[in-house]
């Protein structure tokens, strides 16, 4: 049985090392071929001329931009309404737990 264990052990390692061959031959060809295409220049684009701004374009901008700042304004509004409802929450619940067992409904025994 011990040999049996051995077997089974030496068979293990031999995976894990050539495992290890395999991923270490694998990083070698990525980083050949990183290097390959680090050292490449791609050819030159000729920059096209942009075309004349189009009014259309500044009102459209414009609209996004008020609509932007009102959702921002909402969210603002919204932020400072739950973090209210979260104050008051978090005073009922410390109320609650002042409360006499009594008067809460809870049995004192």
């Amino acid at each position: 049985m011990i040999a049996t264990a051995g077997g089974n052990w030496d068979e293990t390692l031999s995976q894990v090392e050539r495992s290890i061959g395999d991923c270490l031959a694998a990083l070698e060809r990525y980083e050949s071929a990183f290097a390959k295409a680090l050292h490449e220049h791609p050819e030159a684009i000729a920059a096209r001329p942009l075309p004349a701004p189009s009014p259309m374009w500044d009102e459209k901008l414009a609209a996004a931009t008020r609509q932007a700042d009102e959702v921002e304004g909402l969210l603002a509004e919204q932020e400072v309404v739950w973090g209210r409802w979260r104050q008051t929450f978090g005073t009922w619940q410390q109320m609650m737990q002042e409360l006499p067992a009594s008067f809460a409904g809870r049995r004192t025994t």
